[in-house]
């Protein structure tokens, strides 16, 4: 029988990663209610998010990557440009790049687990 994996409650924000998290929603001009708004939660989730008190769970992440195209990358890591490309070569890249991390954080949650 099958155990249902339930995801896993990280506890704050690494500071660089807020930092970048925070540019971005400034730089999208995305305001508080905004953001709770488009990752689908209260505003006391956006509130301590972006205050760095929350954890951001991989779904969270690949939900930001979708509604802002932020590079993933980028967010995680402060390494490529703040956004995704739109060039054919560019893309093929960003998309590799963004794989590696969506699987790096699901290996990460998954070692946490256990």
């Amino acid at each position: 029988m099958k155990r249902k994996v339930e995801p896993q409650k990280a506890e704050g924000i690494p500071p660089d990663v807020l930092d970048r998290l925070l540019a971005l929603l400034e730089t999208k001009g995305v305001r508080q209610t905004d953001f709770a708004s488009a990752m689908g939660r209260s505003n006391d989730w956006a509130s301590r998010t972006m205050k760095g008190e929350r954890g951001l769970l991989v779904e969270t992440l690949v939900k930001l990557a979708d509604v802002y195209h932020v590079n993933l990358h980028w967010l995680v890591t402060g390494t490529g440009e703040m956004f995704v490309t739109s060039g054919k070569e560019g893309s093929a890249t960003q998309f590799l790049d963004d794989a590696i991390v969506k699987l790096k954080l699901v290996r990460k949650a998954i070692s946490e687990e256990k």
